[in-house]
């Protein structure tokens, strides 16, 4: 029930030392690869990237990120 609670906020992206990304009040992830990881609108490229932390608001995504792109 409490993810319905999100689906009328805003999607935060943090970017901390190009190592760390927290994505809160995510809805859908899409694609999690060793490389590439898509969740939303966001698609996160780097290396070694894993989900370190995740919950019903927050997302955590640590490794080498190179690039975000938002669509």
């Amino acid at each position: 029930m409490k993810k319905m609670f999100n689906e009328f906020k805003e999607n935060k992206l943090k970017l901390f030392k190009d190592s760390e990304v927290y994505i809160e009040n995510y809805k859908n992830i899409n694609k999690i690869e060793n490389n590439e990881i898509v969740i939303d609108m966001y698609t996160i490229y780097g290396d070694f990237l894993k989900i370190t932390r995740i919950d019903d608001v927050l997302i955590a995504i640590e490794g080498k990120v190179s690039e975000i792109k938002i669509h």
